[in-house]
């Protein structure tokens, strides 16, 4: 789709005021990537403020921060990512990173690129959507995941693309707010159609009631995810009111199964929200809630009892087919596409902070355990065509042998404050509400209070021209 760049094209319309932009600055000198590698696992970046000046990436995890608009508009953060093997999909991820959570959070993203024969027109390949199905239920979490594709014809072989993230008006993302994001490439599969369709797995034995062998906190981030093996049950010292992620190695056709219970609802609190989520390896939900196999209760939600409490994850079957069956233009209602590629894909668990907590965490029991079961009898493995640069794995490490005479130290807990026990309030029992008030504030791709309902032509063209204006 070829988005021409200039309001005027559109004059005596709402839209042309709305999108009636400045001239196309020339081309200056690509910013590279700047920094090295933190002991977080990712790499410092400033994207740039237009396509002439996008930062340079490759395929890596970065970290960079939202930043202020320009006199009320859009201010993209933009990148610029080369291709290494010809005709490959091109995946990025985005997990926020905010001080403080609020419902809904989200940030508005494109993949795209520039048109060779007139540098004011820009193609689009795909725009990032955030819907019910990429949100978790009760845990502070946004996270989701956006790629290249075929179905625009140089979108899929062009050496250079561009993408941006930007904080919009309905957002919920304040100036500064540190976001994680990822970068990898998948070669071209020779045998695709030979491949197995998208499909939810059934569930499989788990070994539930096992003593621990392994014991960890977990990691704070997903780049900082804390290693277990393809079978583990782990004794966590869950830290209450974050996510705590755990990362484990998926192959081609796997599937990841995991369960999490605890008995500590006293001391946290009855009633306290619990969760366990599955995220891809660059991020993005990938639970699926076709579970209909699964022992019950199967649910990756509840809250806190007096008895032992238990919720549980299964992930859709890791297949490059995921992603191509799934590329259309306004991205995939399933949120199968981000389990499109072999690597360490996360179990991210979560219990409330309430105020009523005795503590700051808790032990909890995970059972995790990754699964090849091939659907449709015999099925081939995809074959690629070339060899891209490996994604990172995560720096979290390993967990260390658990030793039941470990008695986990607390800090005192804190008096709370009144907006402490309001946004528990808002918390517990939000997680249908704040879908639906996600949905009502879908992301605005135009200008001047042009939302989504404006087609996609000139909802993302005014966005992407938006990021023309330098830094404030």
């Amino acid at each position: 789709m070829r988005l021409r760049l200039l309001g005027r094209a559109f004059a005596g319309s709402a839209l042309a005021a709305a999108m009636a932009l400045p001239a196309y600055a020339a081309p200056a000198a690509p910013a590279p990537a700047s920094g090295s590698v933190a002991a977080d696992g990712l790499t410092r970046v400033n994207g740039g403020p237009k396509g002439s000046q996008a930062a340079v990436v490759k395929v890596g995890r970065y970290l960079d921060k939202t930043e202020k608009p320009n006199d009320g508009e859009f201010h993209f953060n933009v990148y610029k990512v080369k291709r290494t093997v010809s005709n490959s999909t091109i995946q990025i991820g985005i997990t926020l990173r905010p001080e403080k959570y609020v419902p809904g959070q989200r940030l508005q993203g494109l993949l795209g690129y520039s048109d060779p024969k007139n540098n004011k027109d820009l193609i689009i390949c795909r725009r990032l959507k955030w819907d019910v199905e990429s949100r978790p239920q009760a845990m502070p979490l946004a996270t989701q995941t956006f790629f290249s594709n075929n179905a625009y014809k140089e979108c899929g072989s062009r050496k250079e693309l561009l993408f941006g993230f930007t904080a919009g008006s309905e957002s919920r993302v304040p100036e500064g707010t540190p976001y994680e994001f990822s970068v990898a490439e998948l070669p071209p599969v020779t045998n695709l159609s030979k491949l197995p369709y998208p499909s939810a797995p059934d569930w499989a034995d788990l070994p539930l009631d096992s003593d621990p062998t392994v014991s960890s906190s977990g990691g704070a981030s997903m780049s900082e995810a804390v290693v277990l093996g393809t079978t583990s049950t782990t004794h966590v010292d869950l830290p209450l009111g974050r996510p705590t992620w755990f990362a484990v190695p998926l192959k081609e056709r796997d599937h990841l199964q995991a369960v999490a219970e605890t008995s500590a609802g006293e001391e946290a609190g009855f009633g306290a929200a619990v969760e366990l989520r599955i995220a891809g390896p660059l991020g993005g939900l990938i639970n699926t809630d076709d579970a209909s196999t699964a022992p019950p209760p199967y649910t990756p939600s509840t809250n806190l009892t007096k008895n032992r409490t238990r919720v549980s994850a299964i992930s859709w079957r890791v297949s490059p087919r995921n992603l191509s069956e799934n590329s259309d233009y306004y991205g995939s209602s399933k949120i199968v596409t981000s389990a499109g590629i072999a690597g360490y894909y996360y179990l991210v668990l979560y219990v409330q902070k309430l105020p009523a907590a005795k503590v700051d965490s808790i032990p909890v029991t995970l059972y995790s355990k990754s699964f090849q079961v091939v659907p449709y009898g015999d099925s081939p493995a995809p074959i690629y065509r070339g060899k891209a640069p490996a994604f990172p794995a995560p720096v979290g490490g390993k967990p260390k042998a658990y030793d039941p005479s470990d008695e986990p130290t607390d800090e005192p807990t804190e008096s709370p404050t009144d907006d402490e026990v309001d946004e528990a309030d808002e918390e517990t029992g939000s997680g249908s509400a704040a879908a639906e008030e996600s949905d009502r504030n879908e992301v605005l791709w135009g200008l001047g209070g042009i939302g989504l309902g404006v087609f996609g032509v000139g909802l993302i063209s005014g966005i992407v021209l938006l990021a023309q204006r330098r830094r404030t």
